[in-house]
């Protein structure tokens, strides 16, 4: 007579691991999460780094736009605002720049000045010119 413990659904055959197809999902799902953070911090450091070495540069500038982005707020969470001002030379060359919250209010769309910057940062705003309302 077979042993009733041998066939049981909770035996040792039946408890030896999760499914070969979960273990290789998850292994995949984590290389994948572990692959997109380490090519983000990646691309930070090399941002970080092409900003370090490039030259600063000052030159007169027009703002010609200004823009605000904010993320999260949801439920509880904290909202996020990021401040952006689109500056044009003389030549019609435009770059758009992060800007610091307090230098963004000080700023209006028509205002001529010396912008400071190295590389993608924004080191400063000097106006020579008020915008004409």
């Amino acid at each position: 007579m077979p042993d009733p413990l041998d066939e049981s659904p909770f035996s040792q055959s039946m408890m030896s691991g999760p499914p070969t197809v979960f273990v290789v999902v998850f292994v995949l799902i984590a290389l994948t999460a572990v692959t997109v953070i380490t090519l983000a911090v990646v691309r930070g450091v090399r941002g970080w780094r092409r900003d370090n070495a490039a030259p600063v540069q000052t030159q007169v500038v027009r703002v010609v736009a200004k823009r605000t982005d904010v993320s999260g707020g949801g439920g509880d969470r904290r909202a996020r605002t990021g401040y952006f001002a689109t500056f044009e030379t003389p030549t019609g060359g435009r770059t758009e720049l992060a800007v610091p919250g307090r230098e963004f209010g000080l700023l209006a769309e028509g205002d001529v000045g010396s912008l400071t910057s190295q590389g993608t940062r924004f080191r400063g705003f000097a106006r020579t010119s008020i915008a004409s309302q």
